[in-house]
């Protein structure tokens, strides 16, 4: 980000600082603060009898004080000026993180500071706390306090040294602004590292649903091809209702049938020294999820004829006994990291008969939902562990290609997982600017089997809409066959307009072309990306007219936005006042069933308006009843005219397509659901007056300030719905 310069610069004297704009001063801070060391606390003077709660250094981080469970200290009456905080005040810490700061926003009077604080408090009231706190920011993060100590002890700054120092002043003003831009631009810094963290996670579901996916079907199509496995291999049931159709060429088997279960050592036996040895041992604590933590390993005493009985080979696949539900069952392989390491007892080394099962390719099973849903489902739970058994881990079903096959799974997931880290890394850097691109997350070897669908407004329906009422009406629009064969290739990338954001389109899935008929194809959803349908949103600037072309020109561009955390079903609700919803957006709601609008709107009675865009008439309505407004809108979204008789002439198709054309609705008024309906009945009586100002000339226009919402008026919510919905028809210039 560049920013344009002041118009004249002047050396501001303090050589970690250079120059600074020429109408700054840079006094000390005594002339600015007033600096005070809080009460040192002497443990022998404490009577119990003039406590207060006080702030230690570790209750004051960057931007934001701890107050809970603060410790008391007796502070006398003619100390309370001293040794207490009042509103306004900034609090910078002495020692530990030298500098670190935060204003206190709480009460005055009522909480004291230690002497490990330093308070400050302005000696003009043009100088912005604010302001000081972002330049202690910049101090602290430049090491201004650490180099001016010893590096050979613990930094402290002094109240004597703080005094001293000289920092940046603009006038007063200038200081109130900047800070405000700075808390500005740090809101959207936060969002951006919030948004980074999401697909972080996001990332991490896809990671799982990969594994799942690979570990019971096999490799993805392209990834088959490209090692001579059958791309399309036909799939056979397996007669269990957790797991899915496997490859025909794959077995069903139990583990049982392919590995042993060695148990561990028994820890806290005596036994002779001359029979005995200590050997390192496995502890629970060292079986991570998925990774071994060796950092510490531990020794026992174990009789020396017995090592063979619970040592570990390579190749072992280790499980824990017990742990939280989500970890139950995972594994990680041993590859003989400590010579002649034993295992405790609560960890089993499951080992497999490497003619029919790899190692890896077992712990790849047991992290897949097949696994998951086995150990959870088998598992001893109490109320925040469970625990599994030898029996139980036999007894494991899950499907198993040949070894070869076995073996390309396990090199396929390898490159991925290199990925998945490579992206996750470039997302944990809070300084990287790359963004993340589509075939960082999804490579695929041949481009060329695809084409993109940039699904746009056809002139009646957004293709967000549509894909939020009706998937099948969806996949309707893949079928579509324009003029020309435009989907000429084996499938079908679909893209939703976000009509929300510019140049921001939703995944709408992978469709596979069955067949070519005269005017229409035959598609079907596939798996592929099938945990992002409906979630990942991409960016992509491409706005030419033609919306079905080569994938391999937009496919190395598309940026990831964001990956939504559930599949998209309509716009968050946005409070009562600002209700304003195309009848094709309510209608995707209602559809959905949308928790956060259904629990709003069922819980209120109320007055609202339906605009005819087309004509500009306006239909006033009230609702009350037992579900409230969302039941009376819903009576709508299912007939477009929800039982009225005025409606009922406009809506003749029983596609509903006039409605998602023209009519939109907004909330009015909105009342609690214990209000009496007869109020609600006469407030709407009130909205019709004022739809209709001049009485029976009913179809001169609004005067020109009037909107269609009205004077819109908000009361607070509760329940209910029955409705009296009205006709008055308004002059087409204010359609609102």
């Amino acid at each position: 980000m560049k920013w344009q310069a002041y118009p004249e610069y002047k050396a501001s004297g303090v050589e970690w600082l250079g120059e600074m704009p020429a109408h700054w001063g840079i006094p000390p801070m005594y002339a600015r603060y007033q600096v005070e060391l809080g009460k040192m606390l002497d443990e022998r003077r404490v009577t119990g009898t003039l406590l207060l709660p006080y702030l230690r250094n570790v209750d004051v981080q960057w931007d934001c004080i701890a107050t809970e469970d603060l410790p008391e200290m007796d502070i006398e009456p003619d100390e309370y000026a001293r040794f207490t905080v009042r509103h306004g005040d900034l609090l910078v810490c002495e020692g530990g993180e030298v500098g670190r700061a935060a204003i206190w926003h709480g009460p005055s009077g009522t909480i004291a500071f230690q002497k490990a604080i330093h308070r400050l408090r302005s000696l003009d009231t043009s100088e912005s706390a604010r302001f000081m706190f972002y330049t202690l920011v910049f101090a602290a993060g430049t090491g201004i306090f650490e180099s001016q100590g010893n590096p050979n002890i613990i930094n402290h700054l002094t109240g004597e040294k703080f005094r001293r120092y000289r920092f940046p002043r603009p006038p007063g003003a200038e200081q109130t602004e900047i800070a405000a831009f700075l808390d500005a631009e740090i809101v959207k810094i936060d969002a951006l590292i919030g948004k980074k963290r999401e697909l972080i996670d996001r990332l991490q579901e896809k990671r799982t649903a990969l594994i799942s996916r690979t570990a019971i079907s096999g490799l993805p199509p392209d990834a088959a091809a490209t090692v001579g496995l059958d791309p399309a291999a036909p799939l056979k049931p397996t007669g269990i209702d957790w797991i899915a159709d496997v490859p025909r060429h794959w077995t069903l088997t139990r583990l049982r049938r392919c590995a042993t279960i060695q148990t561990g050592v028994t820890l806290g036996k005596e036994y002779p020294e001359d029979l005995s040895e200590s050997r390192p041992y496995l502890r629970v604590a060292n079986v991570q999820d998925g990774y071994l933590d060796l950092t510490e390993i531990k020794e026992t005493v174990v009789l020396s004829a017995e090592t063979s009985r619970f040592e570990l080979r390579s190749g072992d696949v280790l499980m824990t006994e017990g742990g939280d539900f989500d970890k139950l069952g995972r594994g990680c392989v041993w590859y003989g990291e400590v010579v002649g390491c034993l295992h405790q007892n609560h960890i089993f080394a499951v080992r497999p008969d490497t003619r029919k099962l790899l190692p890896e390719y077992l712990s790849l099973a047991m992290t897949s939902d097949v696994g998951k849903h086995h150990f959870t489902r088998t598992a001893q739970q109490s109320t925040n562990l469970a625990t599994t058994n030898q029996a139980k881990i036999k007894d494991f079903a899950f499907p198993l290609p040949p070894l070869p096959e076995q073996r390309a799974i396990l090199d396929w997931m390898a490159s991925q997982e290199t990925r998945f880290r490579k992206v996750e890394g470039r997302m944990r850097d809070a300084r990287s600017t790359m963004p993340i691109l589509l075939n960082d997350i999804w490579p695929i070897t041949k481009p060329s089997d695809y084409k993109i669908h940039f699904a746009r407004w056809n002139k009646y329906d957004q293709p967000l809409d549509v894909w939020t009422r009706d998937r099948q009406e969806w996949q309707n629009w893949q079928e579509y066959w324009p003029s020309r064969n435009d989907f000429n290739r084996p499938l079908i990338f679909s893209l939703i307009q976000f009509y929300y954001e510019t140049d921001i389109l939703l995944f709408g899935g992978v469709f596979r072309v069955l067949a070519r008929h005269q005017k229409s194809y035959e598609v079907e959803l596939t798996d592929t990306l099938g945990e992002f349908i409906g979630r990942l949103k991409l960016r992509s600037p491409y706005r030419e007219r033609q919306t079905r072309v080569k994938f391999e020109d937009h496919y190395p561009s598309f940026e990831v936005q964001e990956i939504l955390r559930e599949p998209y079903s309509g716009q968050a609700f946005p409070g009562y006042d600002d209700i304003d919803l195309s009848f094709a957006e309510l209608e995707a709601l209602v559809r959905n069933g949308r928790p956060d609008w259904r629990a709003a709107l069922e819980s209120v009675k109320g007055i609202y308006l339906i605009t005819d865009i087309k004509t500009g008439r306006r239909y006033v309505g009230s609702a009350y009843g037992d579900q409230g407004i969302w039941s009376r809108w819903s009576a709508y979204v299912a007939s477009g005219h929800g039982g009225n008789v005025e409606l009922r002439s406009l809506v003749s198709d029983p596609n509903l397509t006039y409605c998602r054309g023209n009519f939109r609705f907004a909330l009015l008024e909105h009342r609690a659901a214990r209000m009496p309906d007869e109020l609600i009945i006469a407030r709407e009586a009130f909205w019709k007056r004022i739809a209709t100002p001049w009485g029976p000339e009913w179809s001169r226009p609004w005067p020109r300030n009037w909107t269609s919402r009205g004077c819109c008026m908000s009361y607070a919510a509760a329940s209910s719905s029955t409705a009296r919905p009205c006709v008055w028809p308004i002059s087409s210039r204010h359609t609102g």
